[in-house]
């Protein structure tokens, strides 16, 4: 099995018609399902999906914390007086 470069091939060609693709979307679209890795590159796509998605969720819900730390933060009370 031949491993390609990044600096050769189909990589190059996407990148250089499109410097601001995301090569990760662009890659299955111009690999051929005939190309001998496409399946470990459509299970590469999926799984780096996963990834993004959960790593987005948890940057979400951090963002969130921040957000309620502020607000709790920001709430004044009478003395003696509890939030429940």
């Amino acid at each position: 099995m031949q491993i390609s470069s990044p600096s050769s091939g189909i990589f190059t060609t996407i990148l250089a018609n499109n410097p601001n693709a995301k090569p990760k979307q662009n890659l299955l679209r111009h690999t051929p399902d005939t190309f001998p890795d496409y399946k470990n590159l459509k299970l590469a796509s999926e799984q780096i999906e996963t990834i993004v998605q959960f790593l987005d969720a948890k940057k979400r819900m951090s963002e969130n914390s921040v957000k309620l730390i502020h607000l709790q933060t920001a709430l004044v009370f009478p003395a003696g007086r509890v939030l429940l």
